[in-house]
């Protein structure tokens, strides 16, 4: 099997992460980079090593056919070029990546602009692989050429349920650390090594967790899952689900050494003036008691973060997996299905922060199976404060009952009227009326698409937001492209144009 290759984004500028995964070896194997053609020494921040080890089912020198993953970090780059990364592991034949370093500034349109790929919620078992493949396509040649050649986008937000690893739903898995451990491990390297290849080769990634990283709601007990009614149960899934998304998706920055991997759930802020992206793990070390779904650590850096905003003139764009602008779920809601971030009691804390903001926000979210894009807007004044964009799902999850009642009365309606192509997905819900942001309140609305209908999106979906800084002009849109077998035209969404000196 030949090694599986992706770029990853950086924390710092002027660098190139590359991920490497053996998915069927029986011990690491010596792997070797070029850089344009040249020898490269990367540092290591995960050498290459195996996912499991002597505590998840592996015994020291066994040759179990397993995954062996490493994360690799090429620096000193020029940002905005484009490199040809060459990858040879022993026994194989070289491979090569090309990958542009993120630029530092947002370029003009003229330069290209700035794009990412967004998506969120992917099923392997009810992907369609021809329609994703055709959007992924799509997306790609929509990308205005870069300076320097090529196109495509800048980097790629994978903001959350990247996999589903309680499902299938009805099935009851052992309650095993060693078996759990592999199960999830081979979900993920599914993912990684095909289901996923057209998502995760577009551009560098970054990943932000959601629940089914771990299971339905967690980390509450979920009625659809034996595993999580006990405390042990719900401990011992936890450490094999969260050894496999450190290994394979969680953002691996360099520790305070310089050198080893800080795989962390700490927040990850990727610059590119003068926009700010914080992406947030508001799940990995959520609250049972629903103290909260930031830790401390993460509002504190958050308090940091809109401090250099304001400092160095940014607009802050926030990344989690679910929504700040839905409301808190009923007592039956939140224990049945999920709960909502407005459930936790840090809550008001975050908006309070972000309401600190005195340039424009934009939220980024996926989780609810439906596309949105909402604009807030000042209750009195009526200037415009953030605007949230909804992406997902880029593959529907299965909803045992749900489903079945669903296509069988769009079989009935079919009958007489014209047929739903989504049947399964749920319309898009409006937003609240209103959302309290620290001392302000804002009046939220649905935005409108470039043809003037309501920004609300149903089916599966991948989204482009594309920046351009043009003639002192800050200027954002969002473009979704549907994963059907038969639809394929985009929808266009402007956001905004700003003026930025």
């Amino acid at each position: 099997m030949s090694a599986v290759l992706y770029t990853r984004v950086p924390t710092s500028p002027g660098r190139l992460q590359i991920f490497v995964g053996d998915f069927n070896a029986t011990e690491p194997r010596p792997v070797r980079f070029t850089l344009d053609g040249a020898p490269a020494q990367p540092i290591a921040l995960r050498a290459l090593a195996s996912v499991r080890g002597e505590r998840h089912g592996v015994a020291p020198g066994a040759r179990t056919p397993r995954a062996f993953v490493g994360t690799y970090e090429l620096r000193n780059l020029t940002p905005g070029r484009r490199y040809r990364i060459g990858v040879q592991l022993a026994g194989e034949s070289p491979r090569a990546l090309e990958h542009r370093v993120l630029p530092t500034r947002v370029p003009s349109d003229a330069e290209g602009g700035f794009d990412v790929l967004l998506s969120s919620c992917f099923h392997r078992a009810e992907n369609d692989a021809g329609a994703l493949t055709r959007a992924v396509r799509q997306l790609v040649a929509s990308v205005r050429p870069k300076r320097g050649g090529g196109r495509g986008p800048d980097m790629s937000l994978l903001m959350g349920d990247q996999v589903y690893l309680d499902l299938p739903t009805l099935q009851d898995f052992p309650d095993r650390l060693a078996w759990l451990a592999a199960k999830f491990e081979d979900d993920y390297r599914q993912n990684w090594e095909s289901a996923l290849a057209d998502v995760l080769g577009a551009a560098p990634f970054a990943c932000v967790p959601d629940d089914h990283e771990y299971w339905n709601n967690a980390p509450h007990a979920s009625p659809i899952n034996g595993n999580t009614q006990s405390a042990q149960g719900r401990r011992t899934w936890m450490e094999a689900a969260t050894l496999s998304y450190q290994a394979f998706a969680q953002p691996c920055a360099a520790a305070a050494d310089g050198s080893a991997c800080d795989a962390t759930d700490h927040p990850v802020i990727i610059d590119v003036h003068p926009l700010s992206f914080f992406l947030a793990d508001a799940r990995t070390k959520r609250n049972p008691e629903r103290a909260f779904a930031f830790t401390p650590e993460c509002r504190a850096r958050l308090h940091g973060w809109i401090d250099g905003l304001e400092r160095n003139g940014r607009v802050g764009v926030f990344v989690c997996g679910q929504s700040l602008l839905r409301a808190a779920a009923d007592e039956g809601r939140g224990t049945l299905l999920d709960w909502e971030l407005a459930n936790y009691r840090d809550y008001r804390d975050v908006l309070a922060e972000l309401g600190r903001a005195r340039q424009r926000l934009l939220l980024l979210t996926g989780d609810v199976h439906w596309g949105r894009v909402t604009t807030a807007v000042n209750r009195f004044s009526g200037e415009p404060r953030l605007q949230e964009v909804v992406v997902s799902p880029l593959s529907l999850a299965t909803s045992v009952g749900l489903d079945q009642t669903k296509l069988a009365w769009s079989w009935i309606s079919g009958l007489g009227g014209p047929k739903n192509q989504w049947p399964r997905h749920s319309d898009a819900e409006r937003p609240p009326d209103e959302l309290r942001l620290g001392a302000t309140t804002l009046r939220c609305q649905v935005a409108s698409r470039a043809d003037g209908r309501p920004a609300l999106i149903t089916g599966n979906q991948l989204g482009l937001l594309s920046f351009d800084w043009t003639r002192a002009r800050l200027r954002a849109t969002v473009t979704y492209f549907p994963g059907h077998p038969t639809i394929t035209a985009p929808v266009r969404v402007p956001l905004f144009e700003l003026p930025m000196p």
